[in-house]
């Protein structure tokens, strides 16, 4: 048996779930730069001895 649901809030159902897979991708990135800053220090010295430019 398949559950029928009108094609309107299947598509707001996939626009939620996109809105909420690229929150948690945001979060994740963001938990990693706040956990890992001596990492992250060392690649943008390591850029900076090497005369690249650093973006944020």
């Amino acid at each position: 048996m398949r559950l029928r649901i009108p094609k309107n809030e299947n598509q707001l159902l996939k626009k939620l779930l996109a809105a909420s897979m690229l929150d948690v991708s945001a979060l994740k990135d963001l938990l990693g730069k706040l956990t890992r800053p001596a990492a992250r220090y060392a690649a943008v010295e390591k850029q900076m001895a090497e005369g690249k430019r650093v973006s944020d």
